[in-house]
């Protein structure tokens, strides 16, 4: 029973935690874009300031009335924030957000950036080239490690100074060569942020000359196609 009660206290304690994390966010967000203080915004909410400053500290856990009127008024790109969102049980913002990323996983700031390329191409011709060499990219991954190979390049760094070794046997045993010395020694190998920088952006480019063969190839195929149409 005592295992129980502790784990209801924890769990409790987490989820007071977490919604006061959010809720800062939200409320320091709110002042900057509406500069309104957290009285003016408990005002607005409809609750006590005393409230809303407990539940930011992570002294008090809101009701399920408190968070849906939290819910209601806090705003992410013009649309009202999720109660599952301050809870902890979405990490999207909002409930359209949150379709998308259930159909694609993407984060809320990739589909803002996906949305204003959207809605700002009109304005900005060169938006256009973008978002096209976005869609390539998109639509022809599958046929290259371009985004395994992006990955790597910018993370596999902080990944290896974490400890996780492993992550970076099979690409370096690769680069150090074919015979079956090389492969012993770069196992042992002390590798530095070069070896790895190196690696990955000569595989990023090997990448992106694959897609730009590829987008030659279809042209080619295309060109017969129109002509055979003529």
């Amino acid at each position: 029973m005592k295992k129980n009660n502790d784990k209801t206290k924890y769990e409790r304690e987490n989820l007071k935690h977490h919604i006061a994390e959010c809720l800062y966010d939200l409320v320091n967000d709110t002042k900057i874009s509406k500069n309104l203080s957290n009285a003016e915004q408990a005002r607005e909410i409809g609750i006590k300031d005393t409230t809303l400053s407990k539940t930011i500290n992570g002294g008090t856990l809101p009701d399920s009335y408190t968070i849906y009127k939290l819910a209601q008024y806090y705003k992410y790109d013009n649309e009202s924030i999720t109660s599952d969102y301050i809870l902890g049980l979405s990490k999207n913002k909002t409930a359209s957000n949150t379709n998308i990323s259930k159909e694609t996983g993407l984060s809320d700031k990739a589909i803002g950036v996906l949305k204003n390329v959207e809605n700002m191409k009109e304005k900005n011709p060169t938006l256009y080239y973008k978002q096209y060499a976005l869609n390539y990219l998109i639509e022809n991954m599958n046929n290259t490690e371009f985004l395994g190979h992006l990955y790597y390049y910018l993370f596999a760094i902080a990944s290896f100074e974490y400890g996780n070794e492993e992550l970076l046997a099979r690409p370096i045993k690769y680069k150090l060569g074919h015979n079956e010395e090389s492969m012993k020694r770069a196992t042992t190998r002390i590798l530095d942020q070069n070896d790895i920088s190196d690696l990955y952006f000569s595989k990023i480019q090997q990448d992106i000359h694959s897609l730009k063969l590829l987008l030659e190839q279809q042209e080619v195929v295309n060109g017969k196609r129109s002509r055979k149409k003529e």
